[in-house]
C-alpha cells in the first residue's frame, strides 16, 4: 500500500483561508469540457456569497493538511411556509 493511501482524509469546517484553494479546485473540476450543460457559473463571487451567508454549511476535505475536496450548501425559506429547505450547491 502506498503511503498516500494510508493517510486519512479528514473533513472540517471551511475557513476564509480555504477559499482560494476551493476556488482553484473548482476551476479544475467544473470545466465546460467536463460539464457542457452546467447551468451555473463557477466563479469567486459564488463561493464568497455561499461562504458569507452559510459558512456553517461549507466544509473541506483534507489529506496531509492539503485541501483535496469541498462541499458547499445553503438553505432556502419559502414564503408562506414554516419549512426551511437545505440543498447541496457544490461538491468538488
Amino acid at each position: 500500500m502506498k503511503k498516500e493511501e494510508e493517510e486519512e482524509i479528514s473533513i472540517r469546517d471551511m475557513t476564509l483561508d480555504d477559499l482560494p484553494k476551493v476556488f482553484h479546485t473548482g476551476e479544475q473540476v467544473f470545466t465546460s469540457e467536463r460539464f457542457p450543460l452546467m447551468y451555473r457559473i463557477w466563479d469567486q463571487f459564488e463561493i464568497a456569497s455561499l461562504y458569507t451567508t452559510d459558512a456553517e454549511f461549507c466544509v473541506v476535505a483534507e489529506r496531509n493538511k492539503k485541501v483535496i475536496g469541498f462541499a458547499m450548501a445553503t438553505t432556502i425559506k419559502k414564503p408562506r411556509s414554516a419549512w426551511k429547505y437545505g440543498y447541496l450547491a457544490w461538491l468538488g
